[in-house]
């Protein structure tokens, strides 16, 4: 029987609680990507899809959800491009990419700050050269979420070269751990 989710991308299914009543006496949505040029919103206690944002991109690879739940970050399918939401409007309030040129640049990991100025960012670029494509090593980017710079490369944790990791900031924002991601 198809579901009113449709084929949903396996990946994509960053549920996120939005906070407006249920589990711990909230109800709880997750946001899912999928095939479409949109997320949907699935209310959990009813188990529907009870809305639809509509994005510019087919395939909603990655959800983040900001701490205040106001906004909604989308990675697109090539890893390229990331498109921001205001939950509120469901409205596209900006894109980002670090891509430029011949040179691609792959966001594998993103978290949002809890103050929402600025963001962790796992990437990997690669160039491409006339005989062969040239690979960096992946790079933690601080990457201010106003203008969508990047402004500081942060140090590995234990100098540890990884190729894939998460992050997670305490609510305050005082910490942040990055995880390895099998």
């Amino acid at each position: 029987m198809a579901s009113a989710c449709g084929l949903l991308f396996a990946a994509a299914l960053a549920a996120q609680q939005n906070g407006t009543e249920g589990a711990n006496g909230r109800n709880a949505h997750w946001y899912m990507g999928n095939y479409s040029n949109e997320v949907l919103v699935w209310d959990e206690a009813s188990e529907e899809v009870v809305d639809r944002i509509p994005v510019k991109r087919p395939i909603s690879l990655r959800l983040t959800l900001s701490a205040d739940r106001s906004r909604l970050y989308v990675l697109d399918p090539f890893f390229e491009t990331v498109e921001v939401i205001a939950l509120p409007s469901k409205a596209s309030i900006g894109e980002f990419t670090l891509s430029e040129g011949a040179t691609r640049t792959w966001i594998r990991s993103f978290q949002v700050h809890p103050n929402m100025e600025w963001a962790a960012m796992l990437v990997q670029s690669r160039t491409k050269l006339a005989d062969r494509y040239e690979i960096d090593d992946p790079t933690i980017l601080r990457l201010d979420l106003a203008t969508y710079e990047v402004t500081d490369t942060i140090p590995w944790p234990g100098e540890e070269l990884r190729q894939s990791a998460n992050f997670r900031f305490s609510p305050d924002g005082t910490s942040c751990t990055c995880s390895r991601t099998i």
